[in-house]
């Protein structure tokens, strides 16, 4: 499966990265140890972030797939020199879609393959924290990973409480790149075919 075409992660798959059968990991979906969803036919899906993610959290290395996945973030930012700078910085390792207006970044949304929103708390014509509330209460966003920005400390409390993944204090935009690389991506270990036997729980 090339990295383009990678849309989606199934049961055998992940099972075959963990080292482990399939009921396994049907068992470990059932105690939410992942985010996931099921086709019509009551097939697992993962998004490849949650994948990754997941395979991080159990310290498992990461297949050839997930190191050339590269994560779609919508960035949102007031300051169009800014948007051009981060959309530079950012697109090595992750699909961008800059946008300057907030609304319009919220209808992308819509399309189903985002996986993190970067958004400035100062963007014009919408209350942000308010927003990131609205993006919480919706089952098809549950994975969206939330980053809000900010040059004001004061801040974070609000966007955190709200439902943002983290806040970011604003910096040059190669910090922001390290600390979604950091967020999303981790340390990027070896690649290998499948990984060692685990177990979890």
């Amino acid at each position: 499966m090339g990295s383009a075409a990678l849309t989606h992660i199934t049961g055998p798959e992940l099972a075959q990265w963990c080292d482990v059968d399939v009921k396994t990991v049907r068992a470990w979906a059932m105690k939410g140890a992942f985010a996931h969803e099921r086709t019509e036919g009551g097939h697992l899906r993962l998004r490849p972030l949650d994948a990754l993610t997941f395979l991080r959290t159990l310290g498992l290395p990461l297949p050839r797939e997930l190191l050339a996945f590269r994560p779609k973030v919508v960035v949102v930012e007031n300051d169009v020199l800014l948007l051009g700078a981060l959309g530079r910085v950012l697109n090595k390792r992750f699909r961008v879609v800059a946008q300057r207006d907030a609304v319009d970044a919220f209808v992308s949304l819509g399309e189903g393959d985002v996986d993190a929103l970067v958004i400035d708390l100062s963007a014009k014509g919408i209350a942000v924290p308010r927003a990131i509330g609205r993006l919480r209460e919706l089952p098809q966003l549950k994975s969206l990973r939330i980053f809000a920005v900010s040059s004001d400390p004061a801040h974070k409390e609000p966007a955190t409480q709200a439902g943002a993944t983290a806040f970011i204090l604003r910096g040059e935009p190669s910090d922001l790149r390290d600390i979604l690389e950091e967020k999303l991506l981790g340390p990027r270990p070896v690649a290998v075919a499948t990984a060692s036997s685990v177990r979890l729980g």
